[in-house]
């Protein structure tokens, strides 16, 4: 599992440095703007009838938004703070204090070069 996870994230890396030197070279930087209603779509999903809202998802995506104006490549994406939140996760939901065991962590660097 670990190998294909490598895979994909590899590629995902390579993808998003194509997007970001096709960005910095061809497009105008201020064509890329971020709405406080595309925020609230990607963190408030409704699924048949159903909101799911995650006030965690909305705070990083208005980060992303005021300290990052146009796409960059993974690498430069993630910072120390973001890691650590992302990894934090695999210990349990923070909103319900609850935990969930799902074979643990996977150690930080082993499928991707993580800050």
């Amino acid at each position: 599992m670990v190998e294909l996870l490598t895979v994909l994230v590899e590629l995902a890396q390579f993808n998003s440095e194509l997007l970001e030197r096709s960005v910095s070279k061809n497009a105008n930087i201020e064509s890329f703007s971020v709405s406080q209603e595309h925020i609230d779509q990607l963190s408030n999903p409704t699924i048949e009838g159903f909101s799911f809202h995650d006030r965690e998802d909305s705070h990083r995506l208005d980060y992303i938004r005021r300290k990052m104006p146009r796409p960059y490549n993974l690498a430069h994406f993630m910072t120390e703070g973001q890691t650590e939140d992302f990894i934090g996760a695999w210990d349990g939901d923070e909103d319900s204090g609850e935990s969930f065991h799902n074979g643990g962590p996977p150690d930080w660097q082993t499928i991707f070069d993580i800050p």
